[in-house]
């Protein structure tokens, strides 16, 4: 198999690994994306805003059970493993029957990363196959460039081992499909919180941030926790009205109506962000409180009428 990495500013590290494995075997992956339309988030004493942010759907795409990649025939095997030599022998034992395999590290110990030795970041990287005693290894979120890591130099975070088979293309049944984003959103728009509710939450977490405290260890101003996520929520909805354009025209699922709802929420995503970023280079949220609240009921708001809605829809087709 010959890799192609797939740079995409859209996608997260994992999103990256995916698309390169998927696309590496010319396998569709939009489905990856069901899990992406989500948020939470869960106040903790002195952290920092942006790590009480969660972006993704917990039964993610790197979850025991995968749904949203075994639609497009792509299985995925979790190896937690007790040490550091239980995970490199599960690693190669993988590579040697041609699977690819993705490892958590840290982009602190990634010397092709903006973040090497300056910043502890959970990251996932890509091995292709083995020379002597290194790693031919693919980190598309940061190069398409093939990298080599020595053994020794091999950076496991927590030892755990995902390693992904190509089965052969299923036909996609459109019942389950509709079962599989039902249950996703599901997550979201039916948790015990309401989705207004974490809005308010998050929104006055914001208006009370300390901006210097969430620029404590980090490389800059783009780096901050908060941003990152703000991003990321961004992102994730670009990617998931990219998925809902697919399934409209692919599966019947009728959702153009809900995509147009959804763009207008991604340019809330956008406005916020930047109106954010222009506050953390100041150092100060003066005079934009009122500003920032406003545009987060709003941004709530439609949260909650999109989520709702894609249930019901999802549910009665």
């Amino acid at each position: 198999m010959i890799i192609t990495p797939i740079e995409n500013k859209y996608y997260d590290c994992q999103m990256a690994n995916i698309a390169t494995i998927a696309t590496s075997y010319k396998r569709e992956f939009y489905l990856a994306f069901m899990p992406a339309f989500y948020f939470d988030y869960n106040a903790g004493h002195n952290k920092l805003v942006g790590d009480c942010i969660h972006t993704y759907c917990p039964d993610g795409v790197y979850s025991d059970s995968i749904p949203p990649l075994t639609f497009h025939g792509i299985h995925l095997c979790i190896t937690p493993c007790e040490d550091r030599l239980s995970a490199l022998s599960v690693i190669d034992e993988g590579i040697a029957n041609n699977l690819p395999i993705v490892v958590s590290s840290d982009c602190y110990h990634c010397h092709w990363s903006v973040f090497y030795r300056k910043r502890h970041l959970k990251h996932m990287i890509l091995l292709d196959r083995k020379v002597d005693r290194s790693y031919v290894a693919y980190d598309p979120y940061f190069t398409t460039d093939m990298l080599m890591i020595r053994e020794e130099n091999l950076f496991l975070h927590n030892n755990t081992v995902f390693a992904f088979t190509i089965m052969p293309e299923p036909k996609i049944d459109n019942c389950i499909l509709k079962r599989e984003l039902s249950r996703c959103i599901a997550n979201y728009s039916q948790a015990e919180i309401s989705i207004r509710d974490k809005g308010i939450q998050i929104s006055q977490a914001i208006i009370n941030v300390c901006i210097e405290k969430e620029l404590e260890g980090t490389i800059g101003v783009y780096d901050i926790p908060l941003l990152r996520k703000l991003k990321d929520l961004e992102f994730n909805r670009i990617l998931y009205l990219e998925m809902l354009t697919k399934i409209d025209k692919l599966h019947g699922v009728r959702c153009l109506d809900v995509c147009e709802t959804l763009r207008h929420l991604i340019g809330l995503w956008r406005y916020i962000r930047r109106v954010l970023l222009k506050c953390c280079i100041k150092r100060s949220l003066r005079g934009k409180e009122s500003e920032v609240e406003q545009v987060f009921t709003q941004i709530f708001c439609c949260e909650q009428a999109i989520a709702s809605e894609l249930y019901n829809r999802f549910q009665e087709q």
